[in-house]
């Protein structure tokens, strides 16, 4: 609830800084066209609903990916990098204090997460970390770069969307088990396998996530 209130006055209060952020670090073309539309159509409103769905839906996210040793506290921090970067760059330095100081928590944390792990995170933390995330997007106007940075959580929700719905509609299932993690453990890759490779995923798709917007 803190963070969603923060993020609402930010939002109404913003809407021209976060403007002014966003022409003044030269972003992309596109990027800015974006920012106009959402943010003028419907006096905002298309903006506001767009940072409330990203919000619940990377919350909510992170905590599907919740399911190994290590494996959303790792793949957290990739983008809590980008989006602590970016925030220095548009000028939201909150953004950035917040971002590094919640990655240095998470570092700490990982030493006892890792497999095997002998602290577990639970929804508590899982879905703090996603409203976090999806905060940082929100205050830095970098709405649409959120299912890149964090496309391990989009895969991993994604996942279990469709599992469920072909079930529903076909009796068969795509995944051998959903969330996405679980269908290559049953595909005989061990544990930290599985965490080591959507940690490299994680952390290339959030170059990518910088590449795109320098």
């Amino acid at each position: 609830m803190t963070v969603g209130k923060a993020v609402w006055n930010q939002i109404q209060s913003n809407d021209h800084r976060l403007m002014r952020r966003v022409h003044r670090w030269r972003a992309p073309r596109w990027f800015r066209i974006f920012m106009i539309v959402t943010t003028r159509l419907g006096d905002g409103w298309l903006w506001y609903a767009l940072g409330l769905l990203a919000i619940v839906a990377t919350t909510h996210a992170v905590n599907l990916t919740d399911g190994l040793d290590g494996l959303a506290a790792g793949t957290v921090l990739p983008p809590l990098a980008v989006f602590a970067w970016l925030g220095w760059r548009v000028g939201a330095y909150g953004v950035t204090y917040a971002d590094v100081a919640l990655a240095a928590a998470v570092i700490g944390f990982l030493g006892y997460n890792r497999h095997p792990a002998r602290v577990f995170m639970g929804d508590t933390g899982a879905l703090a970390l996603g409203a976090v995330l999806a905060a940082s997007a929100v205050l830095t106007g970098t709405l649409l770069l959120l299912p890149l940075v964090g496309g391990v959580f989009a895969a991993e929700t994604l996942s279990v969307i469709l599992q469920v719905a072909s079930y529903k509609t076909t009796r068969k299932r795509i995944f051998r088990m959903s969330p996405l993690h679980h269908h290559f453990e049953l595909g005989g890759w061990p544990e930290t396998k599985v965490t080591a490779r959507f940690w490299t995923a994680s952390a290339l798709l959030s170059l990518a996530g910088v590449a795109l917007v320098r």
